[in-house]
This record gives structure tokens, sequence and C-alpha cells, in this order.
């Protein structure tokens, strides 16, 4: 991971507003490196650039539910997400489980279970 950082790292020194570099260093910090603030850093800056981006508001949805817990806030995001992008499995499975964890719904977290393994088996 800290190879995969260096090399995104000189991707944005020579193109600073690629998003999707943005969008993998962010999930690098927040996943391997447990640091939320930095990978809401570069989201934020992604989004800047991309408002639309699908992985920059997946990541930002599950930050804002699992750090902030902002849970009405990441529920809009990941409906949002699925009405422009409604196959972005990645969003289905954290919609699911943001959906049984937070709202006990587990119809609905059966329903984005469902749409993503017909996506992505």
């Amino acid at each position: 991971e800290e190879k995969a950082l260096d090399i995104y790292e000189t991707i944005l020194l020579q193109e600073p507003g690629h998003v999707q570099t943005l969008c993998n260093c962010a999930w690098l910090y927040y996943s391997h490196k447990n640091d939320a603030e930095r990978a809401e850093a570069y989201l934020e800056t992604a989004l800047s650039r991309e408002p639309g981006n699908p992985d920059a508001n997946h990541m930002f949805a599950r930050i804002q539910d699992e750090v902030h817990s902002k849970h009405d806030e990441a529920e809009a995001i990941y409906k949002q997400t699925l009405e422009l992008f409604p196959e972005h499995v990645d969003t289905l499975y954290s919609y699911g489980n943001f959906a049984l964890d937070r709202r006990d719904d587990r119809e609905l977290a059966a329903e984005m279970y469902r749409r993503g393994l017909a996506v992505d088996p």
C-alpha cells in the first residue's frame, strides 16, 4: 500500500485533479491507514472536480456514516448515487450494509444485495 500511495502521489503531482487517482488515494487512506480525515480531503477535491463521480460519492457516504455518524446525509448520497449509477456495485453493497446496520431494514438490504449480485456475482 505504501508503494501504491507513492505512485498515486506522483501521478497527482503531475495531474493534481485526476479524479480516479484522488479516489484511489482516499480509499487507501481510509481502508488501510485508518486516516478518514485525509481520505475525506482527497474526496472533497475529487468531488469539486467531478461532483457526480460514483466512486467518490460512495466513499464520501461511507465516511459520513461510519466516521461522522451523519446517517441521513450518507443515505441521501447513497440514493443519489444509485439514481445516477444503478449498477454501481460498491454503492449497492454499502447501502445494503447501511440499511441493515443503521435502519434495521432487512428488505431494503436484501434488495441492494440482490441487485449487487445481479451485476457482479
